[in-house]
């Protein structure tokens, strides 16, 4: 069964360890605590669906929040766990691709929250950082530790704080590649461009994968952000299927663009809903993955 909504506050895992004493101390906005809800979508398609995405660290660190997730496949899977999933697997194959080219790349996760992308694409010779607001990485140090290649910067994405330690720390003459899963559509339009115009001017050449949702994609996800109870929290950028993302900035060049679901084959594994979700989210390019890259000096 496959239903269009995503969980309440209140069904994010609780536990009485010192992890959960802390979050539950912790004062967090709606957008944050939506960054909680893509973790337990990918540990869910894991244990439930694995030909559609391999992430034991999700599995990992749900089940030390909140206990064993149930292997039975025929569970409720939400319209955003096939959506966040299948997002990080897109994202997984796009840099999987860049370090395969740059294999001693830097990658920046803007709006990182608990992801668990490092843990599924590290080759052994990147540098990571993980960005996000402070109270974020507070207790993303809790349950994922920072190593000598992944580290966790506690700013904003739109603020400078986080630009300098990646160009001091990171070896950007190696490649740099940006990537922010289910960020720009809680955006502003104006802070969309001010971050495009951020990475523009600090990393010319380096690359930027994101996901983007349409109008009527925005339009669905707030009706299920509201049904959900999450009040403080909207998106808000959407972009139409022929956007023109040089009027965010000259600088901007596509590389490439497509449907949430266009690289995932439809095969006698998947349910007939979620076959449903993907066709429809492709006909009407509700979410879409964008690969861009930033060509230096300001036109």
């Amino acid at each position: 069964m496959v239903a269009n909504e995503i969980p309440k506050p209140e069904t994010i895992p609780k536990s009485n360890d010192g992890v959960i004493t802390t979050m539950n101390n912790t004062a967090m906005s709606g957008v944050q605590m939506t960054l909680l809800m893509p973790l337990m979508s990918r540990a869910r398609i894991t244990k439930q669906h694995p030909f559609l995405l391999n992430d034991p660290k999700a599995i990992e660190l749900v089940e030390l929040l909140s206990g064993p997730l149930p292997d039975k496949s025929d569970a409720k899977i939400i319209h955003a766990d096939l959506g966040n999933a299948v997002r990080a697997r897109n994202f997984d194959d796009e840099i999987k691709a860049f370090i395969a080219v740059h294999p001693k790349a830097t990658i920046v996760n803007l709006g990182s929250g608990f992801d668990t992308t490092f843990s599924r694409i590290d080759n052994g010779e990147v540098t990571w950082f993980d960005i996000d607001f402070p109270e974020v990485m507070e207790l993303r140090r809790l349950i994922i530790p920072e190593t000598i290649r992944s580290r966790c910067v506690a700013s904003s994405i739109l603020d400078k704080l986080w630009v300098r330690e990646v160009r001091e720390i990171g070896p950007v003459e190696n490649g740099v590649l940006f990537i922010a899963g289910g960020v720009l559509p809680y955006l502003s339009k104006s802070d969309v461009t001010q971050l495009f115009s951020l990475l523009a001017d600090n990393f010319p050449n380096a690359e930027f994968v994101f996901d983007a949702v349409s109008m009527l994609g925005k339009t669905l996800s707030n009706n299920a952000i509201k049904k959900a109870g999450i009040s403080s929290t909207r998106m808000q950028w959407a972009i139409g299927r022929n956007a023109n993302l040089r009027k965010l900035d000259k600088r901007v060049a596509v590389q490439n663009r497509y449907s949430m679901f266009a690289n995932i084959k439809r095969t006698p594994d998947f349910e007939k809903g979620m076959i449903r979700i993907m066709d429809r989210c492709d006909a009407w390019w509700n979410m879409s993955v964008v690969h861009c890259n930033f060509l230096g000096a300001r036109h």
